[in-house]
């Protein structure tokens, strides 16, 4: 299933669009309605989501502005812009940051289900692998015998091998391995950060070096099991670490759990996400966006006539002083200006 993601301000295109079309039929989980560019760069930051569905001009982040951004952190999100505007400039721009599908609105249910469908073919292009589905079933038997430990790594491998080498053709074998080791990834809770193995994958020319492939695969996947299990007894260990790091970074603006995951703790995403919420009872961009109208507020404190555009770069809201100014009415009920102000009134009245 791909997940989906939809954003516009105008709540009844949102939820008519999110209630008329039966996504599960098209193999699609929406996950996500959102009602402007923060609150959709908060769940895309958070869920991952394979399509976003986004209007143009929305409060704060435009849409252009917002897949801008999100192109920055992740180029693999596929994008379907949904706007009223038919002006030439918004899809040029739409084109230089990758997005195929523009569709003009209003547009119709069979429109957007065709749009939809064009986006998965795209996705689908991308992996371009393609399996027969009649092996699926004892490929499925196989990688859940390594995972439940039926037998060995040895004789699960000769057998997918034979199933292999009933069919030389090279992509057949390259969709065999992918097939099997996905089962064992998903089996695990999606604690395996897949990218890094289809590049290894790829990288195979011949059968012989996908047999290598698995070989050495399934010994660094018993070895990796070993060490998620201790690292689940330790959540709070290296959910510690990424609250420090953030606290240490919030300036970046380019700050993500994603980043911080892959880069500083060498563990999946989805899976620190999940502990990060469990362990903290928040999701990380409503942490981050809470460290940093913290950091905002202590420096109003020290000088509460800076400039509110130099403090939204100084806490990693980049240029966009709106931004902070959304980010500090969520979580203090007043824009930095008035709290600037407040400040400023006590040091009057002292």
């Amino acid at each position: 299933m791909y997940k989906l993601i939809i954003i516009d301000d105008e709540k009844i295109i949102r939820e008519t669009i999110g209630s008329q079309i039966d996504w599960n039929s098209l193999g699609i989980e929406l996950i996500g309605l959102c009602a402007n560019g923060i609150e959709g760069l908060d769940m895309i930051i958070d869920e991952n989501p394979d399509i976003v569905m986004t209007d143009i001009r929305m409060p704060v982040f435009s849409g252009l502005e917002l897949i801008e951004k999100i192109r920055q952190l992740n180029k693999d999100i596929e994008f379907i812009i949904l706007s009223g505007y038919s002006e030439f400039e918004y899809a040029r721009t739409a084109m230089k940051l990758n997005v195929k599908h523009y569709t003009l609105k209003p547009c119709s249910k069979e429109t957007i289900i065709n749009t939809v469908e064009q986006v998965k073919k795209d996705l689908r292009e991308k992996k371009n692998y393609i399996i027969p589905s009649y092996i699926f079933k004892k490929i499925s038997n196989l990688s859940n015998e390594f995972v439940e430990k039926k037998r060995s790594s040895d004789d699960i491998l000769k057998d997918l091998f034979i199933i292999i080498n009933k069919n030389i053709d090279f992509d057949y074998a390259k969709a065999v391995a992918l097939s099997f080791v996905t089962n064992i990834w998903y089996s695990y809770d999606n604690l395996f950060d897949p990218s890094t193995h289809y590049c290894q994958l790829n990288c195979a020319r011949t059968v012989k070096d996908i047999q290598d492939f698995l070989e050495c695969h399934l010994e660094y996947i018993s070895e990796q099991i070993n060490k998620i299990t201790e690292l689940q007894h330790t959540s709070a260990g290296f959910v510690k670490k990424c609250i420090e790091y953030t606290r240490e970074n919030f300036s970046d603006p380019s700050l993500t759990l994603k980043h911080i995951a892959e880069t500083h703790l060498f563990m999946n995403v989805d899976y620190v996400s999940r502990q990060f919420y469990k362990i903290t009872g928040e999701k990380f961009s409503t942490f981050l966006g809470k460290v940093r109208v913290e950091n905002a507020k202590k420096m109003l404190r020290k000088n509460p006539n800076e400039k509110i555009y130099l403090i939204a770069e100084k806490v990693g809201c980049g240029n966009n002083p709106q931004y902070l100014s959304q980010l500090f009415k969520r979580y203090t009920k007043m824009t930095p200006s008035a709290y600037a102000n407040k400040i400023k009134g006590s040091e009057e009245a002292i």
